[in-house]
């Protein structure tokens, strides 16, 4: 089974650099550049170093960004990409002054996000609030109640922690870079990355810590003056707001823009879009660059924009869209599928501009229904009952054909111990994965893709097992010497059938508990009810399709049980490698070759070429192996 696993993903072709590995190769490296920029003015004065220490750990930063550049993917723009970091590390060798060298720092860091879209913006608005708890458990013993860096533990480090009233340091530096910080630690420091911390959490303590640079006073006048339609332009989106350095601001709008800049560090939420339409944006942006990166021919660049699009854009809304329109939602996918695709396969920038015009106007179309206040409580409610029937049954079908087996077979009562501690153990450690994804670890979109593609395709690897299995036991003189040999009890068959239940169960508990996180971070308290509401009507339609299914299915003769569970196991196997191809290819661990075939999700059917051949392939065995075995059949009376 491990040997057909492995066999399959052979077959399909993984590829590599995955999306996350980019993002986390990228954000090291504009990590690195935001410390050249901002530290290195104070090393350098008149082509004379002052600092030799700080000095030569900016030469050490310079060469790291050039190794973290040669990390990432070849595309169109690398040589460019080289030539500025190279011209980095020599204007650092030269002793150039710190605005040469800040920079062109700074214009490698545009040039790196926007040819590999790293993800500089959070996906909501950050919560001060959370911020101020964790900055008040976390950082006040080395930076101090109030951020002046005299923290009870402030004397004993070296070098002592940052000051973040020093506006000539702080007054360099956007959220970004603080976020950065908070998240990747700083060497040679007590600076830690705080990975206990989630990614909204992130962004929530690095905007509480932007606002000790800005008094009260500023902000205040800040309210007054983000009445300036200029000043609203320019902040116009979070992205906007998280780039933005004081010392920017205040050249190009003078003291009125800084205040606005304080005013919007400390009320975020007034420049952030309703959520589903700052997704769908995120997504229409992101989708936009993917295009011009295809007319430069910089199709690495494009595909990564296009899976950005995808994972942290569209997908952190598809539930939602799927309860009001699954139509829409169907075809939206398909479109982001196919144009993916065409990334990898270096489709003429014609044909992808043509695809993504159109899926533009789709995503407009979704922007437009979602943004409909009447319809938010009925599109929480539908889609939790949706998400938890959709996946529950899926699990159900497999349980109920387990229990099924198990009530013919000569001990029952003991083996159902065994089945019922495999689901349970599903379901706990769902829970302890919602647990886990919430306070502790960011899971991405494509993080969550992988996880599920890959348990889907095991599943899938051991439904055929089973589904070959049960249909050698058809004839009545083949169970009873099964029986006989009491492999039902304790052999290894009965450990595959409570691996199955597990993985079957888990794979949907952690599909689920991710879809209901996005809806429960989207909605506000009211619209949280209904989503509970959902739940527990989607749970108690399972419950009865359960029972239904678990009291009738025992009923059925030996021979033609064994049949329809060995036919029902190999189907869901067949769905559920359709699946897992589409999960993988979505996060892009696989290729994508799109056909021109509606997708049913039901099914597991997508219209890729990868995930139909398999799919066909597995078809095909099957219809081969019961040839054959009809064969024999003939053979032996």
């Amino acid at each position: 089974m491990r040997g057909l696993v492995w066999a399959v993903v052979g077959l399909l072709g993984i590829i590599g650099p995955s999306y996350a590995d980019v993002q986390d190769t990228g954000a090291h490296l504009l990590h690195t550049l935001d410390y050249l920029r901002v530290d290195y003015p104070s090393t350098v004065k008149d082509g004379k170093v002052i600092n030799a220490e700080e000095y030569h750990e900016q030469l050490e930063f310079a060469t790291e960004a050039s190794k973290l550049l040669q990390q990432l993917p070849p595309a169109a723009t690398t040589p460019a990409l080289t030539t500025m970091a190279n011209a980095l590390n020599e204007a650092i060798q030269q002793r150039r002054t710190g605005a040469e060298v800040a920079r062109i720092a700074s214009q490698l860091a545009q040039q790196v996000s926007s040819q590999y879209a790293i993800v500089i913006t959070p996906t909501q608005s950050p919560d001060l609030a959370v911020g101020a708890r964790l900055f008040a458990e976390n950082c006040v013993a080395c930076h101090g109640a109030t951020g002046m860096g005299d923290g009870p533990r402030a004397a004993e480090l070296s070098p002592k922690p940052a000051n973040f009233h020093a506006s000539d340091r702080q007054s360099q530096r956007d959220i970004y870079s603080l976020f950065s910080t908070i998240s990747l630690g700083v060497a040679e420091t007590a600076m830690v990355g705080f990975t206990q911390f989630n990614r909204e959490q992130r962004w929530s303590l690095a905007f509480y810590v932007s606002n000790f640079l800005f008094s009260d006073s500023q902000r205040q006048r800040g309210a007054e003056m983000w009445k300036n339609p200029e000043l609203q332009k320019a902040f116009s989106s979070l992205g906007q707001l998280t780039s933005a350095t004081p010392a920017e601001i205040q050249q190009r709008f003078g003291n009125d823009g800084l205040a606005v800049l304080a005013y919007l560090r400390a009320h975020p939420e007034i420049i952030q879009a309703p959520k589903s339409a700052s997704h769908l944006a995120f997504a229409r942006q992101h989708l936009q660059m993917a295009l011009a990166a295809a007319k430069q021919d910089q199709y690495e660049s494009g595909y990564q924009h296009a899976a950005t699009a995808y994972l942290e854009g569209f997908e952190m809304v598809e539930s939602a869209l799927n309860a009001q329109d699954h139509a829409l939602k169907s075809d939206i996918e398909k479109e982001m599928t196919i144009v993916r695709g065409m990334f990898q396969n270096r489709s003429a920038s014609t044909a992808i501009e043509s695809r993504v015009l159109a899926l533009d106007a789709l995503l407009s179309q979704a922007d437009a229904l979602l943004s409909e206040e009447k319809g938010s409580a009925w599109v929480n409610a539908s889609g939790a009952f949706i998400i938890l029937l959709r996946e529950g049954l899926e699990a159900i079908l497999v349980l109920a054909a387990i229990f099924a087996y198990l009530s013919k077979s000569a001990q029952p009562s003991s083996t159902r111990r065994y089945i019922h501690a495999g689901w349970i153990a599903a379901l706990l450690l769902g829970v302890v994965t919602w647990w886990v994804a919430a306070r502790f670890i960011v899971i991405t979109g494509e993080n969550r893709e992988v996880m599920e593609g890959s348990i889907g395709l095991i599943a899938a690897a051991m439904l055929i097992y089973v589904g070959y299995w049960l249909h050698n036991q058809t004839h009545t003189q083949q169970w009873q010497t099964y029986i006989r040999d009491k492999l039902s009890a304790t052999g290894s068959g009965t450990w595959t059938l409570i691996s199955v239940s597990f993985l079957a169960v888990y794979r949907e508990v952690f599909e689920t508990v991710l879809f209901y996180e996005t809806m429960w971070l989207q909605a506000d308290a009211q619209n949280q009810s209904y989503i509970i509401l959902g739940f527990i009507l989607a749970a108690g339609v399972l419950s009865i399709l359960g029972w239904a299914m678990f009291r009738f299915s025992v009923r059925l003769p030996l021979r033609l049980f064994f049949n329809v569970n060995s036919a029902l196991l190999y189907a869901l196997a067949v769905v559920l490698a359709g699946k897992g191809v589409a999960a993988l290819q979505a996060a892009g661990t696989l290729p994508t070759h799109s056909v021109n075939l509606p997708a049913i999700d039901l099914l597991g059917l997508y219209p890729t070429l990868q995930g139909l051949l398999l799919q066909l392939s597995l078809i095909l065995l099957a219809v081969i192996w019961l040839a054959t075995n009809k064969i024999r059949q003939r053979a032996s009376v």
